[in-house]
């Protein structure tokens, strides 16, 4: 597998297909993901791709699902893609003929920091002056009050490893959960979700993972999204730990931190570089608004005023998968009638909340979403496709 081809596939599709005033500023930063489908050995096809690097505290949640919390470009790049699936669903049962945070954690090369050389796009490193050993630190956090906490020791004892952490945030405590443990997540569950696992036969694994230049391991890769779930267990179930390919890129993301400005690709102290507001998303196939953009999880130009309009809700918010799911669920199944709240058709796919389950038994310490106060919202309408 050629990890820069795919690379650049992701690189190109950004630069031709997202609109300049919808990219950071040259004072801002952000991260891109995506997910590709492969075509054949050589050609790929973006199927969804996002930027960001927010995520809302727990007191901004919504409690009628109505706008996306966890900006983060992995996971608006998910999102965005059961969107996609969603639409080719509905495609399907429209026709007449249907019957019915741990994995940033790396080890620095001995008393070295980074330098952007001014000729190349390499990434070169010099020596420090008290020549330390340390690690590129992690802004998530160690659960509140979970067992196991940073040392916050000088140097490579700085973390623990291979503890489920939350997001990293200003102000207010965030409860999401930090990429890497949401991909692990994925690795053992799928990335459909309990609501599309009504309505696939198998769960939808990433068979590839591919990362842009940036500090790398291999091994700490590995133990984030791998070695810590390999306890896994759940019989007579399609669900299993799935370990895709993983591998690193020689290319840079040019929106990224670490080009914008590499000596601060750790923190921000000192700089003027901030993260951008914004985050782009994108999915194949759709045809109305296959393209836009979220701030503080609402639609860009939204008012305040009309912020709680379905119609000003992003289609990839909690609330649109749930209309979505009802339209396509009650078309299969006629005889079944709309459910009460959106946490009673999650409770629908028992093998998949089962392993879910499961998977908690492994990551104890993993904040659940409280179900009762965030999930028990209602329809007012079947969106309509």
């Amino acid at each position: 597998m050629d990890f820069n081809e795919i690379a650049k596939i992701c690189y190109d599709f950004y630069d031709k297909n997202i609109l300049v005033k919808s990219k950071p500023t040259n004072s801002e930063w952000t991260n891109l993901a995506a997910i590709l489908a492969t075509l054949d050995s050589k050609n790929f096809r973006v199927l969804s791709i996002a930027t960001g690097s927010k995520c809302l505290s727990e007191k901004q949640l919504p409690l009628d699902g109505s706008f996306v919390h966890d900006s983060h470009a992995e996971i608006l790049a998910r999102r965005c893609f059961l969107r996609y699936v969603y639409n080719e669903m509905h495609q399907v049962t429209k026709s007449e003929n249907y019957q019915s945070g741990d994995a940033s954690i790396i080890p620095k090369s001995s008393g070295e920091k980074r330098r952007l050389k001014e000729d190349t796009n390499s990434v070169k490193r010099i020596k420090t002056e008290d020549d330390e050993e340390d690690i590129h630190r992690t802004g998530a956090k160690c659960v509140p009050n979970g067992l196991i906490q940073d040392t916050k020791e000088k140097g490579v004892s700085y973390h623990t490893t291979g503890v489920v952490r939350t997001k990293p945030g200003r102000g207010d405590p965030t409860i999401s959960m930090s990429c890497s443990d949401k991909i692990a997540k994925w690795l053992i569950l799928g990335i459909q979700g309990s609501l599309l696992s009504n309505l696939l036969a198998k769960p939808i694994y990433l068979s590839a993972i591919v990362i842009g230049k940036c500090p790398f391991s291999n091994e700490c890769i590995e133990r984030a999204l791998i070695n810590r779930s390999k306890a896994f267990t759940c019989k007579n179930s399609d669900y299993k730990l799935t370990i895709p390919v993983i591998g690193q890129s020689n290319l840079y993301f040019k929106e990224s931190k670490l080009v914008k400005l590499p000596e601060y690709a750790d923190s921000e102290v000192n700089s003027d570089l901030k993260a951008c507001p914004n985050s782009v998303c994108w999915s194949y196939g759709l045809i109305d608004k296959p393209l836009f953009v979220l701030v503080k999880g609402f639609l860009q130009g939204a008012s305040v005023k009309n912020l709680k309009k379905n119609s000003n809700f992003p289609p990839i918010c909690k609330y649109y998968f749930y209309s979505r799911f009802e339209q396509i669920f009650s078309k299969l199944n006629s005889e079944s009638s709309i459910r009460k709240c959106y946490s009673e058709a999650k409770q629908i796919a028992c093998e998949y909340n089962e392993a879910k389950e499961e998977f908690f038994k492994i990551y104890s310490d993993w904040i659940r979403t409280n179900q009762e106060k965030y999930y028990k919202f209602v329809l007012k309408y079947i969106k309509t496709f």
